[in-house]
């Protein structure tokens, strides 16, 4: 049976937060490694950043029903986060018996813009990143599945 757990900023992640040097109870994994990197334009693997127990890696942008996620990724509705009205996107990584997410506000790390699908599943699992105009970190270069939509 596939377990759900949501790692979303003010929660603890001891599994994640082992893999980083230093990790606040208030932060993703992986705005802290995009904080602690010395690069304009770190290239992050997510398994580096989740555990390479996991198998896949998936995006999901704000304001996505969980029901949608749900159909597009193949996982049971009760284990992907529920994003509509909300302004957060999310990272989703799961293997054969549970299911994890990381909840990004814009502000810290955008994944999506205008011509991204709602749902993108990764076909690597790998994400350039550049600086925006305010200090947000911006994704770039995505290998998502032609299933995504």
């Amino acid at each position: 049976m596939l377990q759900a757990r949501f790692v979303k900023q003010g929660t603890a992640v001891l599994f994640s937060c082992l893999l980083l040097t230093s990790c606040s109870d208030s932060q993703s994994p992986l705005l802290s490694f995009l904080e602690e990197s010395n690069f304009n334009r770190p290239v992050v693997n997510l398994s580096d950043i989740y555990g390479s127990e996991w198998t896949a890696f998936a995006f999901i942008c704000a304001d996505t029903p969980s029901t949608y996620s749900s159909e597009v990724l193949d996982l049971p509705i009760e284990l992907v986060p529920d994003l509509e009205g909300s302004e957060q996107s999310g990272i989703v990584f799961w293997s054969d018996d549970s299911v994890e997410s990381d909840l990004l506000n814009p502000s810290d790390v955008v994944l999506c813009d205008s011509t991204t699908s709602l749902v993108n599943k990764l076909t690597v699992p790998t994400l350039s990143f550049s600086k925006g105009v305010n200090g947000e970190w911006l994704a770039s270069n995505l290998s998502v599945s032609q299933d995504s939509k």
